[in-house]
């Protein structure tokens, strides 16, 4: 009986001592994980960067929240929560931080407490397809409303300054690319107006200009012998080199006897919005055109760049998010050097395509 009496004590004991041990690494954890607040308590007095977090994860109808994280120079960080979006995107510009979700468009004074949230009018957006600066001081949010079988892709342009409202843009297109802000006006450019990537039996693009939602059709003949598709790799906001939008794109070349042949080169996609004028410029590193076959590994995918990542007029820095190298570009020659490489993460537990994350200053 004592025997018995003995075990259950030791048996108590142990199973204490497992709860107490539980408690305190629960305390641990809890004191390490990051406090949420809301977008009103944000300080960036000592915030240096801010990174967009969202699940992207496929087949969801209801989405989990996302999140806003703001880098503080001694290396802590706030994490704001959000109403998780597709693609959010930030702008942190010298007023203050912009960021959309899904209910509201956000701006965070830089030097003021200020903080204010614009709720959306319409039905919510599927995701967001872009944020950026034009030449008027204004920023741009672009939310994409997602396909019907009756209409095409609404994509809603929201003009704010300094977070309050000052027009809107409502434009009908299936794709959105790029956006630049040019002397001339603020423009976004799409492959086409159809989502077919051509229109009247050619390829081409459908440049518009917000300030008056006119599209301008730019039109590239096909050649004889094959069968071009010219595309852009999308980015928020693209650089404009007096009046001329600089974009990273790709080529595609088929062979009308060989169905199945296909070539796809990379290169830098110049327009002028003054002209009209298209030019492609294949991307070469180390003398060899950077290119691909159908079906063949290859990197340059994932590449992240934009108007604050020209070094001067004909230097680009582009990031390829897959790999971490960091390419410099002349943007008139196509020449492109390997400037590093940043470290990522490999681990068949990481995957980097669930989240779309984007970083900013």
């Amino acid at each position: 009986m004592k025997q018995l009496s003995k075990k259950i004590i030791i048996v108590l004991l142990c199973f204490s001592a497992a709860v107490i041990a539980s408690a305190i690494l629960f305390l641990l954890f809890w004191q390490q994980m990051p406090t949420q607040i809301s977008y009103k308590q944000a300080n960036l007095s000592h915030a240096v960067g801010a990174v967009a977090i969202s699940d992207m994860t496929a087949g969801k109808e209801k989405r989990r929240d996302g999140f806003i994280v703001l880098l503080n120079n001694d290396g802590t960080s706030q994490t704001i929560t959000t109403s998780a979006i597709e693609s959010p995107s930030i702008l942190w510009n010298t007023d203050g931080l912009y960021f959309v979700d899904a209910k509201f468009d956000y701006f965070l004074a830089q030097k003021s407490n200020r903080r204010i949230a614009i709720k959306h009018h319409k039905k919510l957006p599927a995701a967001q397809a872009g944020i950026f600066e034009n030449n008027q001081h204004e920023v741009i949010s672009v939310l994409d409303h997602g396909f019907t079988r009756t209409r095409k892709n609404q994509l809603e342009f929201n003009s704010i300054t300094l977070g309050k409202p000052r027009n809107t843009y409502i434009m009908q297109s299936r794709i959105y690319d790029v956006s630049s802000a040019c002397e001339s006006g603020t423009y976004t450019i799409s492959p086409s107006d159809n989502g077919t990537n051509s229109f009247n039996g050619t390829n081409g693009f459908v440049i518009k200009k917000l300030q008056d939602s006119i599209p301008v059709k730019h039109i590239l003949k096909n050649s004889e012998t094959t069968v071009h598709s010219f595309s852009t790799i999308g980015n928020d906001t693209a650089p404009c080199i007096r009046n001329t939008i600089i974009s990273i794109g790709d080529t595609t070349e088929y062979k009308k006897d060989n169905p199945e042949f296909t070539f796809t080169t990379y290169g830098i996609n110049r327009w002028n919005t003054q002209s009209g004028k298209f030019d492609f410029i294949p991307l070469t590193l180390q003398n060899k055109r950077i290119a691909y076959n159908y079906g063949e590994k290859h990197d340059f995918e994932n590449i992240s760049y934009g108007n604050r990542t020209m070094l001067n007029d004909r230097e680009l820095l582009a990031l390829d998010q897959g790999t971490g190298v960091l390419y410099k570009i002349n943007t008139i020659t196509g020449k492109t050097q390997i400037t590093f490489t940043i470290p990522v993460n490999t681990s068949s537990k990481f995957n980097p395509k669930r989240y779309w994350m984007q970083t900013t200053k």
